[in-house]
């Protein structure tokens, strides 16, 4: 009954709402019906603010406290539906043509987050480390970007489009965040099957076909794998998206690899008991606590990720004690990581 009932997919801010737990607005993802495309319940939902708020009001818990709205006979007929629809998706998945990534690729409109990158590392690097994770342009936004999803077949999954300030690389989030789907804006504009079957893979995952992967670091963000692999190019680094986005389905590449989880602040917990699970699945996965051990209490707060501390280290000095004086918890990092020169 409950694989029914599906979380709405972002398609602009009509498509979220208030929260009925901490109220904040356009944060609120309400379950649909997958036959019928009707909502639940206005409380029946889950809050994209996992941290701060983690309200999660499942479909299961509706049906608890109201039996009458699940008859025997409505729940055969859906049960036969979701049967038919998972056979015919478990055939395949759709990949985005390769036309449109090359596209991307070298399109000459504005970057803002090559930009950003452009600025404080140089060209040539920036252009290295575009090719290696497949950073297109995207013309949704003007200075848009698009972090390609490349599996371990080099099938592109999808891309995730996000606008990013060119002066301090930080997301636009005003008047309304800039992020959305490639499947989704293609879709929209009916250039792919409304039947599109999504089925994600972790940014950065076709590294695996290198040949030069040692250990396989694992972030939230794209951005914050990208800027890692520039200081740290001795790991491999990927990125699952967002702190519920990493599962053993998308790990299932990497499983001849050791993995490290680098989660940001407040999530050390949640992806500590996720590394449990996966490493009783036959998984090699660690967890660091380095951000726990060396943030302070407004970093905390902030949520600061492995990148925001990386970005306090100028990558033109040469001395040490040049970037300890930038932040004296950059002697706790370069000392996990052995670093000598950047």
């Amino acid at each position: 009954m409950e694989h029914l009932f599906t979380l709405e997919k972002y398609s602009g801010l009509t498509t979220r709402y208030t929260c009925p737990s901490c109220g904040k607005l356009k944060k609120f993802a309400r379950y649909i019906n997958t036959e019928t495309g009707l909502h639940l319940a206005d409380h029946v939902g889950r809050c994209n603010r996992e941290i701060e708020c983690g309200y999660h009001f499942k479909p299961c818990d509706y049906f608890k406290d109201n039996p009458s709205a699940n008859s025997a006979k409505a729940q055969t007929q859906r049960q036969t539906t979701i049967a038919q629809r998972q056979f015919a998706m478990s055939k395949s998945f759709g990949t985005i043509p390769a036309e449109l990534v090359n596209l991307s690729l070298s399109s000459p409109r504005p970057n803002h987050f090559l930009q950003f990158l452009a600025n404080r590392f140089g060209s040539f690097a920036v252009a290295q480390v575009a090719k290696r994770f497949c950073i297109g342009t995207s013309k949704h936004w003007h200075g848009g970007t698009v972090f390609w999803q490349v599996d371990a077949l080099n099938r592109v999954r999808t891309g995730k489009v996000m606008l990013y300030n060119a002066e301090n690389g930080k997301r636009v989030k005003k008047p309304y965040d800039h992020v959305t789907w490639v499947h989704s804006v293609l879709r929209k504009n009916g250039l792919i099957p409304e039947l599109f079957h999504l089925e994600q893979c972790l940014f950065g995952e076709h590294q695996v076909n290198s040949g030069k992967v040692k250990e396989v670091v694992i972030v939230e963000s794209e951005k914050t794998a990208i800027i890692a692999s520039i200081y740290l190019p001795e790991y491999t680094w990927m990125a699952c998206g967002g702190i519920s986005m990493l599962n053993s389905n998308r790990l299932e590449p990497l499983k001849r690899f050791p993995i490290i989880l680098y989660p940001d602040l407040k999530a050390f917990e949640k992806w500590q008991a996720k590394a449990n699970e996966f490493c009783a699945m036959g998984f090699q996965v660690t967890v660091s606590d380095l951000l726990e051990t060396i943030a302070t209490r407004t970093e905390r707060e902030n949520g600061h990720d492995l990148a925001d501390y990386l970005l306090t280290m100028d990558p033109q000095k040469s001395k040490l004690q040049t970037l300890i004086e930038l932040n004296p918890n950059v002697q706790r990092l370069i000392e996990h990581f052995e670093l000598t020169e950047i």
